[in-house]
C-alpha cells in the first residue's frame, strides 16, 4: 500500500478558507448553548401561574399586542389625550347589544357616563399587526377630535390615521 502524505498549501487561499474542525465544534457548541439559554429564558405563562389556560395565555399575547400598537401610534405622533383610558382588548359595541366593531370611541355619553375611552377589540380586528394599528390610530383620531372641536366624524378619523403613517 502506497500512502501518500497529503499536502496541505502553507497558508489558504484567499477565496477558500479553511477552517479547523475543533473550531468549528467549538463555535457550534456556543451558537447551540446561547440557543439553548434563549428558549429557557422565554417564560412558559402555563407553568409560571398555576391554573391558567391557554384562553388567559392567549389573552396576555393580545394585551401585549395592544400595548405595542398604542406605544406605536403614539411614537408616530397621534397621542391618547389626557382624559382618555384605553381599553384594548376592550368591549367595543356602540350600545348595549350593538355588534362588536373593529374599535369605538366613548366620550363622556349616555353610554359611557363614567368618563372617555377608546377601545379596540383585537379579535375582532384579526391578526394583522398593521390592522390592529390603523385602529388605534383610527380611534385616537377619534378622540383628538372630540377634545379639539367637540365632535368627529369617520373621514377626520382616517385622514388623522393616514397622516400618521396607519
Amino acid at each position: 500500500m502506497n500512502a501518500r502524505p497529503l499536502a496541505l498549501p502553507a497558508t489558504p487561499e484567499p477565496d477558500r478558507a479553511v477552517a479547523h474542525p475543533r473550531l468549528v465544534r467549538r463555535v457550534l457548541g456556543v451558537a447551540l448553548l446561547e440557543l439553548l439559554v434563549a428558549l429557557l429564558a422565554v417564560p412558559l405563562v402555563a407553568d409560571s401561574r398555576p391554573g391558567l389556560t391557554m384562553r388567559a395565555a392567549t389573552a396576555l399575547t393580545t394585551e401585549d399586542r395592544c400595548l405595542t400598537a398604542l406605544e406605536t401610534v403614539q411614537a408616530a405622533g397621534l397621542v391618547l389625550p389626557r382624559m382618555f383610558k384605553y381599553r384594548c382588548p376592550g368591549d367595543t359595541q356602540a350600545f348595549p347589544g350593538d355588534r362588536q366593531h373593529w374599535g369605538v370611541v366613548c366620550y363622556y355619553q349616555m353610554f359611557c357616563p363614567e368618563g372617555a375611552y377608546i377601545a379596540v377589540n383585537p379579535e375582532r380586528v384579526g391578526r394583522s399587526d398593521a390592522r390592529l394599528r390603523y385602529v388605534v390610530a383610527h380611534e385616537i383620531g377619534h378622540a383628538i377630535d372630540y377634545v379639539t372641536t367637540g365632535s368627529t366624524t369617520e373621514e377626520s378619523a382616517d385622514d388623522q390615521a393616514h397622516a400618521a403613517g396607519f
